[in-house]
């Protein structure tokens, strides 16, 4: 008579073997992973970067919201101005200065529009941060689209946006599309690049964004999201956050030195223009970021535009509020660089 098999033997021949069980087990972990990964690259990719989101807590905080809905995000820039915005008004006010309310018109590129110029010979970019943008002022009363009304031939394409350092500048002529090569690129960045945000720099948040993890890791978002969560605030030996600049200077002085490199390799030539600032009025001050644009024209031999001592004398009169010029201001930097594109305009 056959014997009655024990509990143990009766489960081992109801159960999976143990090879097909390890199998099943890694299929599951497999399509989980798989899930889990196409949830992370859903929401990376519709995720702004950090960078964004902290331009816009700028902006709230110095009470110019409503500058942001001309933004969105952009993986390399962290930011780009809409593209083809027609007549879109905005108004505010960034700190204690009186409101602004402008309009703002751009291209498919995202670029303030331009009036039209037939038969132009040549092509110049300005490139640089709100300043250069125009914010508080209309299109056509930029310095960018003065030039184009004063000097004959010339088109100008301005690429700037609000809230840009140099290494936003210097991404920007690298991979945004321009129609022909440029005679001359006139670049001004001064403000952003000295600010500190989070204690990290817009390189190192390039570098994040980029991703620099290797093999795997380096093509899975679900990786690259788990490894982003021991993301911390740079701290200095005292315990607080850090206040390293956006662009430290010699940061700043390496992507100026970029743009220039690049302009001149595709042989144009870059104007390097120091802004002022409303605070610098009342004083003989300069900036450390003001010194190195001034030392990097003299080092490159490059066409140098100082500002500040045409600023001072006519003294806050040209601002809209701390760092952007008014009207009368815009003017007063189409004054200081027209000889300079004229020169370098010149058959």
């Amino acid at each position: 008579m056959q014997q009655p098999e024990s509990g143990r033997g009766r489960a081992r021949s109801r159960g999976l073997p143990a090879g097909r069980r390890w199998l099943y087990a890694a299929a599951v972990l497999v399509v989980f992973w798989g899930a889990a990964e196409v949830v992370a690259r859903i929401a990376d990719a519709a995720a702004p970067s950090e960078r964004f989101g902290a331009m816009g807590d700028v902006l709230v905080a110095a009470g110019f919201e409503q500058l942001q809905t001309i933004l969105e995000p952009d993986d390399a820039r962290f930011w780009r101005v809409r593209s083809n915005l027609d007549a879109v008004s905005l108004e505010g006010r960034l700190g204690n200065a009186e409101p602004l309310a402008f309009s703002v018109t751009t291209d498919a590129n995202g670029r303030r529009r331009m009036p039209a110029v037939a038969d132009a010979g040549w092509d110049v970019v300005f490139l640089g941060d709100s300043c250069t943008f125009g914010v508080g002022v209309e299109g056509d009363e930029t310095f960018a689209a003065l030039l184009q009304r004063r000097i004959a031939g010339m088109r100008a394409v301005n690429a700037a946006a609000p809230g840009y350092t140099a290494y936003q500048g210097r991404v920007t002529y690298e991979t945004q599309p321009f129609e022909r090569t440029p005679r001359a690129v006139v670049i001004s960045f001064l403000f952003n690049d000295d600010l500190p945000w989070d204690g990290r720099s817009d390189l190192e948040h390039a570098e994040d964004r980029a991703g620099a993890l290797q093999g795997l890791a380096s093509r899975s978002r679900l990786v690259s999201m788990l490894m982003g969560l021991r993301a911390h605030t740079p701290q200095d030996d005292s315990g607080a956050p850090s206040n390293r600049p956006r662009l430290d200077d010699a940061e700043y002085a390496a992507e100026l030195r970029r743009i220039v490199a690049r302009v001149r390799s595709q042989g144009g030539e870059a104007v390097l223009v120091a802004w002022p600032l409303a605070r610098q009025m009342a004083n003989d001050r300069v900036t450390r970021k003001q010194l190195v644009m001034r030392n990097l024209a003299r080092q490159l031999d490059a066409p140098f535009v100082d500002l500040l001592p045409h600023f001072r004398a006519r003294g806050r009169a040209l601002y809209a509020d701390a760092v952007h010029a008014n009207v009368a201001g815009n003017r007063i930097v189409a004054d200081q660089l027209e000889a300079t594109l004229r020169r370098l305009l010149a058959p």
